[in-house]
């Protein structure tokens, strides 16, 4: 044998030992080896539990319908989990950490690591790993298949960022944020009522897709032209699906101590099936409104940018921008 010849054995033999070293050296009672990170096939996943070092925690556990359950309480939001689903196929590893920087990524990991398990159907885990931060050349995160102790650095291909943050452990940041979404067809009927601008207040009833519009005050005069189809038609449509931009974790301030301020409107709607959903909109004073003087139904600027609203106790964060298609009034209904 040739040295070229042996060169090239030994060149081949060494490239394998590498491979089979960075692929891990033995799989874990679960069948993963030390860097298999990837999940294939999502619809697989009917489980995901994150967790960190204090103790938050959530449980995603997938429904019959195809949604998802947050701590088997709340509707998940349906955008979060596509993103973590889309994680779970996407991550990969972008290259493996030398031994003198494995006792600071141990470290991390230990304090603010955030551990992640997939579970099918049958409860049997799929596949759990810790995630860390950022690399120190910011390429990627830090990461460590459970059951093993070589870490690594991940990342997405073709994606530049930090995966932690597609990891929440806080129960509200994966809750549903939908105010409203109900098909126009459902919609029984619209009452807006403004009590500071009770002139603009109305009653909109629909019946086999006909429409009336009344007003919401009795001391209101009733119009008596014919109310316009289409106006009244695409208004309903409207509630297909109005979300929020955040939920409060609790009552605001400026609700708890002014409990007798008016809101700006009260929406009620109520569907055919005999349900009833109200939400009330009060303005979040803009930063030329001191939190002092308390909430006003017309702020400095004439509109506001956002509102609190709050429903069934709970308290979400909207903006004007997105709800404003619902904020009509009565003679926005007839042809002038």
């Amino acid at each position: 044998m040739n040295k070229t010849v042996l060169y090239t054995v030994i060149f081949i033999v060494l490239a394998v030992a590498i491979g089979l070293f960075i692929k891990g050296q033995s799989g874990d009672t679960f069948g993963n080896s030390a860097n298999d990170f990837t999940i294939n096939n999502t619809d697989e996943i009917h489980r995901i539990f994150i967790g960190d070092r204090d103790n938050n925690k959530v449980e995603l556990i997938k429904q019959p319908n195809g949604s998802w359950e947050v701590n088997g309480k709340y509707k998940a939001r349906q955008a979060a989990i596509d993103l973590l689903l889309e994680t779970a196929t996407k991550i990969d590893v972008l290259y493996i950490l030398p031994d003198a920087a494995k006792e600071g990524v141990y470290r991390e990991l230990a304090e603010r690591g955030r551990l992640v398990r997939f579970f099918d159907k049958n409860g049997n885990k799929i596949k759990g790993y810790q995630v860390g931060g950022i690399a120190i050349d910011n390429q990627g995160t830090h990461a460590m298949m459970e059951g093993f102790e070589q870490p690594y650095v991940v990342h997405i291909p073709i994606w530049e960022g930090h995966l932690m943050p597609r990891y929440m452990v806080s129960e509200r940041d994966w809750r549903d944020r939908t105010v409203f979404e109900i098909p126009y067809d459902k919609i029984e009927s619209v009452s807006l009522e403004y009590p500071n601008q009770r002139i603009h207040s109305f009653i909109l009833n629909q019946k086999n897709k006909e429409y009336t519009i009344t007003p919401f005050y009795e001391t209101t005069t009733k119009i008596n032209t014919p109310i316009n189809e289409a106006a009244a038609q695409q208004y309903v449509t409207e509630f297909k699906r109005l979300v929020a931009e955040t939920i409060k974790s609790d009552v605001p301030s400026q609700l708890r101590d002014n409990k007798d301020i008016l809101p700006f409107c009260v929406v009620t709607v109520k569907t055919t099936d005999g349900t009833e959903r109200r939400v009330d909109f009060y303005p979040i004073p803009n930063k030329n409104t001191s939190e002092t003087e308390g909430l006003s139904s017309i702020l400095p600027n004439g509109i506001p940018e956002r509102y609190f609203a709050t429903s069934d106790k709970q308290v979400y964060m909207v903006q004007h921008l997105v709800f404003m298609k619902i904020f009509s009034s009565y003679a926005s209904f007839f042809d002038k």
